[in-house]
């Protein structure tokens, strides 16, 4: 048991340490939705000094920020359109580097290039245009429907009884 506490208390240490050393600490990513593009708000507190690199990869987009932290990691749904979600998350990929994703229900055209990131202050926007996103969304799950198995039960049944 004080081996257990032990490690535990020096793992939040050890955490406590990387959270302290990093330049960028990552509070907050929301998203906003406008006429013309949507956009994925990393805000932040501290000094950034590069711009995130960006990644795409059909239907997730990622920013990596070298010298941040963010802890807890933040994971949030967040609403596309009328038909669609999309999941926001923030968390630590390994010491000094956090990953920021936006993970989107279609897939996005023209990769990177048609993207903006901007620094503000204390905040990293992201701009996704509507025109980069296909229009076709994978459909929302439709039940699947099948014949009615009660005739033939019901003939096995009685066959069974006679």
């Amino acid at each position: 048991m004080k081996k257990a506490l032990f490690g535990f208390l020096v793992f939040m240490v050890a955490l406590a340490c990387q959270v302290a050393t990093a330049k960028v600490k990552v509070t907050d990513v929301t998203w906003e939705g406008t006429g013309d593009a949507y956009r994925a708000v990393v805000h932040y507190q501290g000094e950034m000094r590069d711009t995130p690199a960006l990644s795409v990869n059909q239907g997730t987009v990622q920013l990596t920020l070298q010298d941040a932290a963010v802890w807890p990691k933040i994971d949030k749904r967040v609403r596309l359109n009328a038909d669609h979600d999309t999941t926001l998350m923030a968390y630590q990929f390994s010491d000094g580097v956090v990953r920021v994703r936006a993970v989107l229900p279609v897939a996005v055209k023209g990769g990177a290039d048609r993207m903006s990131v901007i620094l503000a202050d204390g905040k990293v926007v992201l701009s996704i245009p509507n025109s980069a996103l296909e229009a076709s969304a994978a459909p929302k799950a439709q039940p699947v429907r099948t014949a009615s198995v009660a005739p033939k039960a019901d003939a096995f049944l009685q066959k069974i009884d006679q």
